[in-house]
């Protein structure tokens, strides 16, 4: 595998810049140049078979800053048939799509879009794809926005078949988004549309009927004037799995994933949800009891919340993305954090150990795990002091993450919040990090006296980077 990757001076960037990999199942291509954007999960490629059969993505201009934008006639999204209407919408980072008819997550979906000059979008002007189903064409071109979650790679089998998606969150605190029709993984056939949704970043809806998440589901939506909300009022559907039961009460925050539906199927079989006053600003929240999602039994219970953004999960045992899965969660005080402090679970594949340590940072997408097998065979991290603000990154050597073995290494990072993995750091300084006196540019990570240079497995690194330090590439 050849990876490259170029100068990074931006802060909160989920940045993936390999050349082959089988993430989420088979080869994955992806190709990174230059990026001066804050929070971009970038990802560029061709074919990929999306949550389904083929899917290609493209993408035009996109100048918008975190703007998650539909705006559709009728499509069988996330299941059978459904519609969508939008009206006049004057909000930032709005989940908006302008298409025709598609039949997205599911079969052929057409999606044409016309001006859009919003703040970070999630962009789709495709002509017809079945994208998260069968085939799906996407084009994208030049993207300067802020906090856009892009992918765009060749062939991949993930969470279920053959796959590639378009897959993530676009927001201003470090969003996770999800949105897949049918596949064998979390559990059984599900389609799920999981995340955070943060500052800006409405995930909104506004349609009549669909099937999405299972079978029938109707949302209406009335007035909503705050920014950033997941606003679903809905009746019925069969959403996630089997029944589900959500109750939401006051609410008067900003960026809210927001659920009023009776019952619906969500994430497996019952699930309950209760909901009380929630004063925050974009919380993912989930006070249920017990319900089956991405699996089997999972068990989520969640106290006192008062921070912002924040993608909490409390639960004690559940089997989601694979087998037993166990989750803890101590006090959080920040902000839009994803966290994770379970002890094992067999996640994405086999089992994966995850440890959390202290996490004061904002928006911080933090694993300290030890070993597990996520997204296909043995994958090892290690995290260091982290001191950063939202950044997703890996400088590992190699790993089988998200299918088989895949490569990722990183030059010049200069921003806070760092996911990174020690073992590539050890490779990437240089040995002047190593002496008993490192210059300043050591001083934000941790360094690791080697009797002899690390070898590494794929010479095809830059040989120089000015903002985290200069390195040289072993024979």
């Amino acid at each position: 595998m050849t990876e490259k990757v170029g100068y990074i001076s931006c802060t909160a960037l989920q940045y993936r810049a390999s050349t082959t990999h089988e993430g989420y199942g088979n080869t994955e291509t992806e190709k990174v140049g230059y990026i001066s954007c804050t929070a971009l999960q970038y990802r560029a490629s061709t074919t990929h078979e999306g949550y389904g059969n083929t899917e290609t993505e493209k993408v035009g201009d996109i100048s918008c800053t975190a703007l998650q934008y539909r705006a559709s006639t009728t499509h069988e999204g996330y299941g059978n048939t459904e519609t969508e209407k939008v009206g006049d919408i004057s909000c930032t980072a709005l989940q908006y799509r302008a298409s025709t008819t598609h039949e997205g997550y599911g079969n052929t979906e057409t999606e044409k879009v016309g001006d859009i000059s919003c703040t970070a979008l999630q962009y789709r002007a495709s002509t017809t794809h079945e994208g998260y189903g069968n085939t799906e064409t996407e084009k994208v071109g030049d993207i300067s926005c802020t906090a856009l979650q892009y992918r765009a790679s060749t062939t991949h089998e993930g969470y279920g078949n053959t796959e590639t998606e378009k897959v993530g969150d676009i927001s201003c605190t470090a969003l996770q988004y999800r949105a897949s029709t049918t596949h064998e993984g979390y559990g059984n056939t599900e389609t799920e549309k999981v995340g955070d949704i943060s500052c800006t970043a409405l995930q909104y809806r506004a349609s009549t009927t669909h099937e999405g998440y299972g079978n029938t589901e109707t949302e209406k939506v009335g007035d909503i004037s705050c920014t950033a909300l997941q606003y679903r009022a809905s009746t019925t559907h069969e959403g996630y799995g089997n029944t589900e039961t959500e109750k939401v009460g006051d609410i008067s925050c900003t960026a809210l994933q927001y659920r009023a539906s009776t019952t619906h199927e969500g994430y497996g079989n019952t699930e309950t949800e209760k909901v009380g006053d929630i004063s925050c600003t974009a919380l993912q929240y989930r006070a249920s009891t017990t319900h089956e999602g991405y699996g089997n039994t999972e068990t989520e219970k969640v106290g006192d919340i008062s921070c912002t953004a924040l993608q909490y999960r409390a639960s004690t045992t559940h089997e989601g993305y694979g087998n037993t899965e166990t989750e803890k969660v101590g006090d959080i005080s920040c902000t839009a954090l994803q966290y994770r402090a379970s002890t094992t679970h067999e996640g994405y594949g086999n089992t994966e150990t995850e440890k959390v340590g202290d996490i004061s940072c904002t928006a911080l997408q933090y694993r300290a795990s030890t070993t597990h097998e996520g997204y296909g065979n043995t994958e090892t991290e290690k995290v260091g002091d982290i001191s950063c603000t939202a950044l997703q990154y890996r400088a590992s050597t190699t790993h089988e993450g998200y299918g088989n073995t895949e490569t990722e290494k990183v030059g010049d990072i200069s921003c806070t919040a760092l996911q990174y993995d020690p073992r590539g750091l050890q490779v990437i300084l240089d040995n002047s990090c190593l002496s008993p006196s490192p210059p300043s540019h050591c001083s934000t990570f941790p360094t690791q006296r080697i009797s002899k240079p690390i070898p590494l497995r794929h010479p095809n690194l830059p040989r120089h980077h000015s903002a985290l330090t200069s390195f040289s590439t072993p024979a």
